[in-house]
């Protein structure tokens, strides 16, 4: 329990840390917010693979960083931070790493290596059911859920989207 209570105090703290440092040597705001992002989900290569994350995982963890950066970005820097820590020198690790390598073909498996997987419906795919406004966007947000979870044919997404909100949709044509 302190192990998983440390553990969330310093990835809730490590991207502040970097963002005050950054902020002290640079005005770029973007680079500042992208160090910061790599830097909060630096660990999470290691822990997928030691979990056996399943591929939604993956495309989750690539919407997360889509605003900024790329689970490839992401696999560099934990590729670093595993060859500088060296338990038996002060000489940095060299060579490939196995949790690393994995984890970039876990993402490659998922298709999501370089960006965050497209969303295979848009709201214009529900103009005949739904009109225009928060609904129709909190129906987009659970099919791209539904999608990240693996449904990739396109009617049975919408199917299963629409039955999510048949009672809300009920309301909104009354």
């Amino acid at each position: 329990m302190l192990v998983q209570a440390l553990c969330v105090f310093y990835k809730r703290t490590s991207d502040k840390f970097a963002k005050r440092m950054l902020r002290r040597i640079t005005r770029n705001k973007q680079l500042i917010d992208t160090v910061a992002t790599l830097v909060y989900y630096h660990m999470v290569p290691v822990q997928f693979v030691d979990s056996q994350a399943k591929l939604s995982a993956y495309r989750r963890l690539a919407r997360k960083l889509s605003s900024h950066a790329n689970i490839a970005m992401l696999a560099k820097l934990a590729l670093a931070d595993k060859r500088g820590r060296n338990p038996t020198s002060q000489i940095p690790l060299d060579g490939p790493v196995s949790e690393i390598d994995m984890f970039l073909k876990k993402a490659e498996e998922a298709r999501v290596k370089y960006q965050k997987e497209p969303a295979l419906l848009t709201g214009k795919d529900f103009l005949d059911m739904v009109k225009p406004g928060p609904l129709l966007g909190h129906i987009v947000k659970k099919a791209y859920e539904l999608q990240m979870d693996g449904i990739r044919d396109t009617e049975e997404l919408k199917k299963l989207t629409l039955q999510h909100f048949a009672d809300d949709i009920k309301k909104g044509s009354s």
